[in-house]
């Protein structure tokens, strides 16, 4: 039982809304960003995409779990990909640094992977889908602390199945995925 709960409060605790603002905070320092600079940035992008859906999901009758059924997610998706474009556009306006801009777009390419798969395939661990992208991202800045994210991205994923969020086949998914998208979209955009 005490096991139970260990794995509910890591995924607790590492579930995507909260814990991105951290991870994009520590990606914009080890980008040299100042820390109030990196707040900024983050405080925009947590506004426009996290804040919306998640007051959604608060107030919401029509959807009871973010966990639902496949076929529910896809009002997150779409969501998701109008916040994204808000806030890929709403940078430009900005004249926001490449560093600031390319996430944004991996995030984009990796909401309609997401889509796709959920769509004609099975759900993806976004928990574990946050943690790797951050993991891949930061991995490009400091190669160490990528690879400690990347042990976290385990863990992560982990307790997604010992909850029964997710089989090990979606928590896979959300790891691997995020890779060679970020990574394709630093080479091309930096």
């Amino acid at each position: 039982m005490e096991e139970e709960k260990l794995w509910l409060y890591i995924s607790k605790i590492f579930h995507p809304m909260p814990i991105s603002p951290f991870l994009g905070i520590l990606y914009l320092f080890l980008a040299g960003f100042t820390p109030l600079e990196s707040l900024k940035w983050v405080g925009i992008s947590a506004a426009v995409t996290i804040i919306p859906i998640a007051t959604y999901m608060a107030f919401s009758d029509k959807f009871d779990s973010f966990n639902a059924i496949r076929e529910k997610r896809g009002q997150f998706y779409l969501m998701g990909a109008v916040e994204l474009l808000i806030l890929a556009a709403l940078f430009h306006f900005m004249n926001a640094p490449e560093l600031i801009n390319t996430p944004v777009y991996s995030l984009i390419a990796l909401l309609f992977i997401g889509w796709a798969t959920n769509s004609h395939y099975t759900k993806i661990s976004i928990h574990t889908g946050i943690i790797s992208g951050f993991a891949s991202v930061i991995a490009f800045l400091d190669p160490s602390i990528g690879a400690v994210l990347g042990l976290l991205t385990i863990i992560v994923g982990y307790s997604r199945t010992q909850v029964n969020a997710h089989t090990p086949k979606q928590v896979v998914l959300g790891a691997l995925v995020p890779v060679p998208v970020i990574a394709a979209t630093f080479i091309f955009f930096l």
